[in-house]
């Protein structure tokens, strides 16, 4: 990619490549301390808190349980305290029977290639080894892949943040900008502490969608950037209805388009094509 020779560039002024260095060595601290005590006898859930086991459980019940009944995660998992787990285990189930879950799937659904890269290393480790780890989407092996795949999306975030940025501030004060203010915002803290909130992605998908934004107004034919602009603000509704917010902007890059033609003819012709199909 262009974007990583350029940044590998930067990287040879000292300022830059220690500024990021810092970044990335406090980011692993942080995300140890996080993850530190799932190798404790008893495991000490690094997915803790009631939004987060809310969002994991979505993640959870799709693979080893009644699809979204989240009865066996909240009663096999420690994520919550025990007053809290009897509370939710105790209240109203929904109309079909299930227990209500109010947060959204987005978190679950970006999760998922590394839940299955953790149910494989687990599944090759029992076929080889005598000393079996439990296939329960929940031991370590499975969060150390989930929060170490969420820290994925939190590097590829900040990338994105520095691409769009650059495009108004030359560098390397854009790059410089972007992680200075990173490391003095609550995002540092959700991008590299509590990866199980839904903040981090969320950033994720809004900087995506800004970057996708950006490059279909200067490439309006090229189908790719309309599907990228969508998913992208897929992913942000459904994982923090909030964020819908932040759709204002492709919104208006969009109906700019429409707006001053060219593409204006195209939607109108597909619209036949669907009427008439």
């Amino acid at each position: 990619m262009r974007g990583l020779g350029e940044l590998r560039d930067l990287l040879r002024n000292s300022t830059t490549a220690g500024l990021l260095l810092a970044c990335v060595v406090s980011a692993a601290y942080f995300f140890h301390t996080q993850t530190k005590y799932l190798l404790e006898k008893p495991m000490v859930s690094a997915i803790a808190g009631w939004d987060n086991s809310f969002y994991y459980f979505w993640l959870r019940s799709a693979f080893l349980e009644r699809p979204f009944d989240f009865r066996q995660s909240m009663e096999q998992t420690r994520t919550l305290p025990e007053h809290a787990r009897q509370e939710y285990l105790k209240s109203e189930p929904t109309r079909t029977g299930r227990l209500a879950n109010k947060y959204g799937v987005g978190w679950a659904i970006s999760s998922v290639p590394f839940y299955l890269l953790a149910d494989g290393v687990v599944l090759i480790h029992n076929s080889v080894s005598e000393r079996e780890i439990k296939r329960d989407g929940y031991g370590p092996v499975y969060q150390y892949a989930l929060l170490g795949g969420q820290l994925l999306y939190a590097a590829a975030s900040l990338f994105l943040a520095w691409r769009v940025v650059r495009r108004f501030v030359p560098d390397p004060a854009a790059l410089h900008g972007v992680l200075l203010i990173w490391l003095t915002s609550f995002l540092y803290v959700y991008q590299t502490w509590m990866l199980s909130m839904a903040h981090n992605l969320v950033f994720f998908a809004v900087m995506w969608m800004f970057w996708a934004s950006l490059k279909l107004r200067e490439e309006p034919t090229r189908m790719g950037w309309w599907v990228q602009v969508g998913v992208a603000a897929g992913l942000a509704l459904i994982t923090r209805y909030q964020s819908g917010l932040y759709l204002l902007f492709p919104a208006y890059v969009v109906g700019m388009l429409v707006i001053r033609g060219g593409t204006r003819e195209r939607w109108v012709g597909w619209w036949r094509c669907w009427q008439v199909g």
